[in-house]
C-alpha cells in the first residue's frame, strides 16, 4: 500500500477531531545575529576611529607648544617581592624599584598601586593620575585609555587622592602636571612618550 499524502492525513485527522497544526518554521535566527554582529562591530571600529582622531585633533592643536615637562632622576627599576612597598617620597614616582606585576592598561574608578603602576611605566605606559576632574576630563580620558590599550603603549588612568583638580601625566622619568587640564598639551604629552619606555620600545 502506497503512503498517504499530507493531505489525507489531515482529512482524517479532522474527522478524528484532532486539531491540525501548520508547520512552524523556525526563525532565520543565524542570519539575524550575524547582521547584528556585524553592525555592531562596525560601530565600535567607528567608535574607536572617531576616538582616535578626537586625540588626533588635540594632538595638532598642541603641536609646537612648550611643555612644562619636569625631568625626573632615575631611581632605578629593580623588581620588588611580590607584596612589598617601596618609599618614592612623593605620591606619583616616575621610576624606581616596583612590582613584578603591572596593571592592564585602562580607566580605573579606584586607586591601584603605586608599586605597580610604576611597572607600567617601566613597559612604556603613560600613566594619568586624576582627583577631583571634571566629568568632560574624565570621559575624555576614559575614551583614550580605552584607544590606547596596547601593554607596551598604553594608557593607565588612575585615582589619587589629594591632587583636587590637578592631572598629572607620568611616563619613565617624566611628569606633566596640568591645572587646569589641557587635552592639547596632554596629548603632546602622551604621544611623545607612549610605547617609549626603557625595558622595550615600540614606536
Amino acid at each position: 500500500m502506497g503512503k498517504k499524502s499530507k493531505k489525507d492525513r489531515s482529512r482524517k485527522a479532522r474527522r478524528a477531531g484532532a486539531a491540525v497544526l501548520p508547520r512552524r518554521r523556525g526563525l532565520p535566527w543565524f542570519p539575524i545575529a550575524l547582521a547584528a554582529l556585524a553592525a555592531w562591530g562596525g560601530y565600535t571600529l567607528w567608535q574607536g576611529r572617531a576616538t582616535a582622531a578626537g586625540f588626533d585633533r588635540y594632538l595638532a592643536e598642541g603641536q609646537g607648544r612648550e611643555l612644562a615637562v619636569e625631568e625626573q632622576p632615575s631611581l632605578g627599576s629593580a623588581h620588588l617581592q611580590p607584596g612589598a612597598r617601596f618609599r618614592y617620597g612623593e605620591p606619583t614616582p616616575t621610576s624606581g624599584p616596583h612590582s613584578p606585576y603591572d596593571l592592564p592598561p585602562g580607566f580605573y574608578t579606584k586607586p591601584q598601586s603605586v608599586e605597580r603602576l610604576v611597572h607600567n611605566l617601566e613597559h612604556g605606559n603613560v600613566v594619568v593620575y586624576y582627583d577631583a576632574a571634571d566629568p568632560g576630563t574624565l570621559r575624555l580620558l576614559k575614551a583614550w585609555a580605552r584607544t590606547f590599550d596596547g601593554p607596551m603603549d598604553g594608557i593607565v588612568v588612575a585615582p589619587m587622592e589629594g591632587l583636587g583638580r590637578k592631572v598629572v601625566l607620568t611616563a619613565w622619568q617624566k611628569k606633566l602636571v596640568l591645572e587646569p587640564f589641557d587635552p592639547a598639551a596632554a596629548a603632546v604629552f602622551i604621544d611623545a612618550y607612549r610605547g617609549r619606555g626603557p625595558e622595550a620600545k615600540v614606536r
